[in-house]
């Protein structure tokens, strides 16, 4: 019978099988090295060449000591606590006074609102109304509605209030480089989720920003260091734009005038817990930095005629000294006004 092959034509390649045969050869010369290898290194006692994740160690011969159950369970108390994502900030035990603890639920987002239809006739007299001290019975989404003020919203370093806000906490943002309201917004969003914030920011053209309503809290001081009982549950920070040796802007204090007799007569703060930064906090703060006080009270006034300073209806004080001489006659807190070289 002729061969199937020569009936087809095909004839096998010799150099294939051979090539193919040398390859498998190998293959095995190699699974027969790396079991040497293995062998060799085990009877040694040695490391073995093969990386592990966990270094190899003798079997122990002693006892497990067991945890009792009350350590247990406060081990895994801790461990629950260790990953809820609040915060618990404790500020410094002052004479005579009770400890006073801060505890902070922080959120990504604040409650969602809707804003109102509002036509544009009402919109403007709504404006009309916030400059002359007359829009406090608008809410803050009726203004954001009326474009009184610019949505500019946190994400992260909000919590919900646990009481009404007293105090009324005013800064500068003092950026390494000029940078406006939105950039500064930005860079507080790209710390995660606990991050300094305050409810306003006014920029350089006097537009104020606001990143959640004021009913909302954000961490904007150091409860820890604060004077006066003041701190990021029961105050409301407004920013003022400025970098280096920028001056404020005029819009910037007409801006800041406004709002601060609107959230005076939204949510009932009065006159002296209008501070600043630095003489809440004046350990490690002195903004604003360069802020005329004088000028600003002058400013509020002309809005709100019935308005009254820290200082009893006198004139506030204008100097370090001044203010150490007028906290040593009264307990009520007093403004500091930072004089033109910047110091508070």
């Amino acid at each position: 019978m002729p061969d199937r092959a020569e009936n087809i034509g095909w004839k096998p390649d010799r150099r294939r099988e051979r090539s193919m045969t040398q390859v498998h050869c190998r293959l095995v010369l190699l699974l027969l090295v790396i079991v040497l290898i293995g062998v060799l290194a085990k009877d040694a006692n040695a490391v073995p060449m093969i990386r592990v994740a966990a270094p190899i160690r003798p079997p122990s011969t002693a006892r497990k000591k067991t945890m009792p159950k009350a350590s247990r369970l406060k081990t895994k108390r801790l461990a629950v606590a260790s990953r809820n994502r609040s915060a618990r900030l404790t500020t410094k035990k002052a004479p005579g006074k009770k400890l006073v603890v801060e505890r902070i639920n922080w959120l990504w987002h604040a409650p969602r609102t809707v804003l109102p239809a509002i036509a544009c006739k009402q919109a403007s007299r709504i404006k009309r109304m916030f400059e002359a001290g007359k829009g406090s019975s608008c809410s803050p989404a009726v203004m954001l509605a009326a474009k009184v003020f610019v949505a500019k919203p946190l994400v992260g370093g909000i919590f919900k209030r646990s009481g009404p806000a007293t105090h009324i906490i005013v800064h500068s943002t003092e950026t390494a480089t000029e940078a406006d309201a939105t950039r500064v917004v930005r860079s507080w969003n790209n710390r995660g989720l606990r991050h300094p914030g305050a409810q306003y920011i006014v920029d350089r053209d006097g537009t104020i920003y606001q990143t959640v309503d004021p009913a909302m809290g954000s961490v904007h001081v150091n409860s820890s260091c604060t004077r006066f009982g003041v701190s990021n549950d029961n105050s409301i920070g407004i920013e003022i734009v400025r970098a280096c040796k920028q001056k404020y802007t005029a819009a910037q204090k007409a801006s800041v005038a406004r709002l601060v007799v609107y959230l005076q007569e939204r949510f009932g703060i009065a006159g002296e817990a209008v501070m600043g930064h630095g003489y809440v906090q004046p350990s490690n703060r002195t903004d604003p930095v360069g802020f005329d006080w004088q000028g600003f009270h002058q400013l509020v006034a002309a809005i709100q005629p019935d308005y009254r300073i820290a200082s009893g209806g006198k004139l506030p004080v204008t100097t370090v000294k001044d203010h150490a001489r007028a906290s040593w006659r009264s307990a009520r807190p007093v403004h500091v006004f930072v004089n033109e070289k910047g110091r508070a």
